[in-house]
């Protein structure tokens, strides 16, 4: 198997790229020397502003297997952009989470999703808890992972399973080394890369709470939830139009044979 090397080169010099600002990200935290330790791995400190936190929070929902299924669902037959739920059921979750839950959270100073739950059902009802909202999270990133893979193996003709490994290596890298203030600040410039890229060519998760609790304020939690919502529905257009360029092409091509 041959491999795409100027692909290849491109995607490691994006790689490093992303690692030295996670690693910098988290000196730049711990130079500061603020807040509690174990918030300041989980919730960043609760000092990420607006700006930094609308692209984290925007990114959480828009990834691999969000740009990759919304174009795949618009593509296929019989769904088409009726069903294609995702842009929709994000924004709308995140709206109804700025309403009633971010402020709320952010307020009370929780650190996690389940700690109002456990509070009130007590701690052997929040580890049972823990459970779907685990396998939640594992799913999910089975699926950027395995979209990861697939992009790649396209783009630079490297296998799945190697890029997986890889991509798999450096995402844990960078937030054992700064936790949530290193994955803020690089989705920062990985949602800026996907927005530009494509120009060119739910509720209950505890990664959408982990962002409302790092926020500055109770108001900003708010504000970042709304502006994400937005950030979403942007973010799909381009992905849209690919599936539904891809569907014409096929019928036409359906057509002429």
């Amino acid at each position: 198997m041959s491999v795409n090397v100027p692909g290849l080169v491109s995607i490691i010099v994006f790689y490093l790229l992303i690692l030295a600002i996670g690693i910098y990200a988290a000196w730049r935290k711990r130079r500061a020397g603020t807040g509690n330790e174990s918030e300041t791995i989980m919730v960043g400190g609760r000092d990420i502003g607006l700006f930094v936190g609308s692209f984290t929070m925007t990114a959480t929902w828009v990834g691999g297997g969000y740009i990759n299924g919304t174009a795949e669902y618009v593509y296929t037959p019989g769904y088409g952009l009726l069903w294609t739920q995702a842009p929709i059921g994000y924004a709308c979750a995140l709206v109804i989470s700025g309403l009633f839950f971010a402020k709320k959270m952010r307020n009370e100073g929780y650190v996690t999703m389940l700690d109002p739950l456990q509070r009130k059902l007590g701690k052997v009802m929040g580890a049972f808890l823990y459970l779907p909202a685990l396998a939640g999270e594992l799913f999910w990133c089975a699926a950027i992972l395995a979209a990861l893979g697939g992009t790649l193996r396209v783009v630079i003709n490297l296998s799945m399973t190697a890029s997986v490994i890889v991509s798999a290596c450096i995402a844990v890298m960078y937030t054992l080394v700064g936790g949530l203030y290193s994955v803020a600040y690089t989705d920062v410039v990985q949602l800026i890369c996907i927005f530009i890229g494509l120009l060119f060519g739910g509720i209950p998760w505890q990664v959408y709470f982990q962002r409302v609790l790092s926020s500055e304020s109770a108001e900003s939690a708010q504000k970042l939830s709304f502006i994400a919502a937005f950030g979403c529905m942007v973010m799909s257009i381009p992905s849209i139009l690919i599936g539904a360029i891809a569907a014409s092409t096929g019928n036409s091509l359906s057509q002429t044979c």
